[in-house]
């Protein structure tokens, strides 16, 4: 058993370090080259969590493979379950799914490249609302006073009940 243990991590120490390694070449890469990105520039083969860098603020944290495509298609889940009655366990599943989410869709840059105002709309995505309210939950600075009387003004017309416990759930709104 202790054999294993030491071996799991040294295997996770190698991880580490490649992706700390690999991180440091896609930033050479971004500021050297106006080569475009590949997928395999980005997440070699084999590997499935890299230090990503935000492209538009800098900043650096782990990110899965396949952080982006769970968040959309759980997002879209929510669209629907939000306006089912009687689906609480799994309207809150989703939302804690995206909440996990959240610092690695940070790191990548998905909130700069769609800003916040996009996501809440007029509320025609109500998954992608509570996403974005994740989003200030995790970074209450972001949240600007134009974009909370945008929700607010939203959260007088709502008529989601999931959705109106989670604006009480977020104190700062």
């Amino acid at each position: 058993m202790r054999k294993s243990v030491c071996s799991t991590i040294v295997i996770a120490l190698a991880s580490f370090n490649f992706n700390t390694a690999h991180a440091a070449e896609v930033s050479q890469f971004m500021e050297n080259s106006a080569s475009p990105f590949t997928p395999d520039s980005v997440l070699p083969d084999g590997v499935d969590v890299s230090i990503s860098t935000n492209p538009y603020t800098g900043k650096s944290a782990p990110a899965r493979k396949g952080t982006v495509a769970a968040t959309l298609n759980n997002i879209a889940r929510l669209n629907k379950l939000l306006m089912e009655a009687n689906r609480e366990q799994d309207v809150q599943a989703l939302i804690e799914a995206i909440d996990k989410l959240i610092p690695s869709l940070d790191a990548i840059g998905v909130f700069d490249l769609f800003e916040p105002a996009y996501w809440i709309g007029e509320g025609e995505q109500l998954g992608r609302v509570a996403a974005i309210m994740l989003y200030f939950k995790h970074y209450p600075e972001k949240l600007t006073p134009e974009l909370n009387m945008q929700l607010h003004s939203l959260k007088r017309v709502l008529r989601c009940p999931y959705l109106k416990a989670l604006f009480d759930d977020l104190d700062f709104l």
